[in-house]
């Protein structure tokens, strides 16, 4: 009798054929009203998926939504119109990969890669040395990080840290022997 893991893997190939020819699912009325209320721009050769929602008046401030994993900028229709009431300018993206964004094969995604797809749409938009407030969850968080190391001082002009805060909060981190473990926080 043959190993039970090669019977059922043997059975698993005609599942997973017939699983990848699958057609996608229509969407639904409000994922179609999404898309439509979208546009696209080209960052290298990938066409990526972005709304752009002109909001309260009187207000100068613009937030950026960054998604999260597996999903898209739809993460955040829910709270759509109530940040376009707060926000001056609201803007969502589909990361490479999500959503209506493009979806290379063969392909090395990145953070990275995606932080510069952001930074690739505030300069198409016109807004690369705009004061820019992210929102962001999930993989979006990871992203954001990239993007303030990028964008600017995480701290403000007034709370710079000195070279002494700066050492005590690498003594936090080592606290416990935490370097040896800092990676695996990031992990899910």
């Amino acid at each position: 009798m043959k190993e039970w893991w090669i019977q059922v893997g043997l059975l698993s190939v005609p599942l997973l054929a017939f699983y990848l020819h699958i057609p996608p699912p229509k969407l639904s009325p409000a994922l179609h009203s999404w898309r439509a209320s979208g546009r696209y721009f080209t960052y290298k050769t990938q066409n990526i998926f972005y709304r752009d929602s002109s909001g309260a008046l009187g207000s100068s401030d613009i937030v950026v939504l960054l998604h999260g994993f597996p999903t898209s900028s739809y993460d955040w229709y829910k709270i759509w119109e109530g940040l376009t009431q707060r926000f001056h300018r609201v803007i969502a993206l589909d990361f490479v990969g999500f959503g209506f964004s493009d979806k290379p094969r063969p392909h090395h995604y990145s953070i990275f890669e995606q932080a510069s797809i952001v930074e690739g749409l505030l300069g198409h938009l016109g807004l690369r040395n705009q004061r820019i407030n992210l929102l962001s969850h999930d993989y979006g968080d990871t992203v954001a990080q990239e993007l303030l190391h990028r964008l600017g001082a995480v701290f403000g002009p007034y709370t710079q840290p000195s070279a002494a805060e700066y050492w005590d909060m690498w003594t936090a981190i080592r606290t416990n022997d935490g370097n040896l473990v800092v990676d695996r926080t990031l992990l899910l």
